[in-house]
């Protein structure tokens, strides 16, 4: 017989002999792939369109989304009530970002322009959170100290830029350079130059921001009422991503039951979806005939694990991709996954017959469809079973 497609039939002693060889590795890897993409493509579908859905109703998924925005809600009321936080009117006032924002720039008003109007900035307590939390926490001239130097950051760092000047008293008073820059960014006729926005991004980042966020994070584990919100929201984001991750187990699992056991089950040569349109298939080596039905059962257990890797992936439409990878469980299958498909990868390409470790397993290759076909009208006519 002719050479076609890896298929040799030659003479060897007089006695004819069919030889099989397995079909490329590129077309098992575009089979993979194309398997993979269709199963993450119904799993994500599946995901968005029922299973997630369904898990919402059952879960009072809005309840506690509202429950959620409640002891937000009610965390920035304690800022608020603590002197921490400031807004600027009511349609704002739950908008954090905003307020933030705004609670820095009274911050660098009061300095700019406390030593020339001292009846408007005689209460700290309206402009300056830092200060007012520490005044509460220690006495007036051990907080007085410790604010100087905390604005003046006593690192010893010739580089570091002071904004204050010195003093022995610890009165904090903004260099007159610096107050000739900020001033600008107060009135709406005058714009600041460049360097005065440079040294007033530097002075918002280095003295408001950088301290903000550690007296905001001391506040948040000293004070009870935001440590029992706290752990609400904890508790309630946590029951989401076990949510999370049970929906995004569910869709993959139907998937793959789609995908790798009942096509493969209902064609004749036990073949999945690309391996219908890439015509291969798996040739046992023990009985040179298809394999058998009960073989697709142990097969959809190991493609499972190949697919794995997709899981972290399926809710990324809902989560966005940075909230899907801290979804640990689904992140630790997909890096697992990862790893088995290298290894196969390695194994398929450190044989000749480009076996994986399936196919070691049950003593198999992967072969083109036309090939097996070819075998078949051999075997009928050299009355071969």
């Amino acid at each position: 017989m002719e050479e076609k497609n890896n298929n040799i039939a030659e003479n060897n002693n007089s006695k004819d002999e069919f030889i099989i060889s397995p079909c490329k590795l590129t077309r098992r890897i575009l089979a993979f792939l194309g398997d993979f993409f269709i199963t993450f493509i119904l799993s994500v579908l599946l995901y968005e369109v029922a299973i997630m859905p369904l898990a919402s109703i059952t879960t009072s998924y809005n309840e506690k989304i509202k429950e959620i925005d409640a002891n937000q809600l009610r965390i920035m009321d304690t800022l608020y009530e603590n002197d921490l936080l400031f807004y600027e009117n009511e349609d704002s006032k739950y908008d954090y970002n905003t307020n933030s924002s705004y609670t820095c720039d009274k911050f660098v008003e009061y300095y700019t322009f406390k030593d020339e109007d001292n009846n408007k900035y005689q209460n700290i307590n309206e402009f300056d959170v830092i200060s007012t939390y520490y005044f509460k926490k220690y006495d007036n001239q051990e907080a007085k100290k410790y604010i100087y130097n905390l604005f003046n950051n006593t690192s010893n760092d010739p580089n570091q830029i002071k904004f204050f000047k010195e003093s022995d008293s610890y009165d904090l008073v903004l260099k007159d350079e610096y107050k000739d820059e900020f001033k600008a960014y107060f009135d709406e006729y005058s714009s600041m130059s460049k360097q005065g926005e440079a040294d007033l991004e530097l002075f918002k980042s280095n003295i408001f921001n950088y301290n903000y966020a550690n007296i905001i994070t001391e506040f948040a584990k000293t004070n009870q009422t935001y440590i029992n919100c706290n752990n609400q929201i904890n508790m309630i984001n946590n029951s989401f991503d076990y949510m999370y991750t049970v929906c995004s187990f569910i869709s993959f699992f139907i998937s793959c039951i789609v995908m790798y056991l009942i096509i493969p089950l209902i064609d004749k040569k036990s073949r999945t979806l690309t391996k219908m349109i890439l015509k291969i298939e798996y040739f046992d080596l023990k009985t040179n005939y298809f394999i058998k039905k009960r073989n697709v059962l142990f097969l959809f257990f190991l493609n499972m694990i190949e697919n794995f890797s997709m899981l972290v992936f399926i809710p990324f439409i809902s989560l966005g991709f940075s909230k899907i990878f801290s979804l640990t469980v689904l992140l630790i299958f997909s890096i697992v996954s990862v790893i088995y498909c290298l290894i196969n990868l390695c194994i398929a390409l450190g044989n000749s017959y480009n076996k994986s470790i399936k196919e070691l397993f049950f003593n198999m290759i992967v072969i083109d469809t036309k090939a097996s076909d070819e075998l078949l009208i051999y075997k009928e006519q050299h009355g071969s079973k």
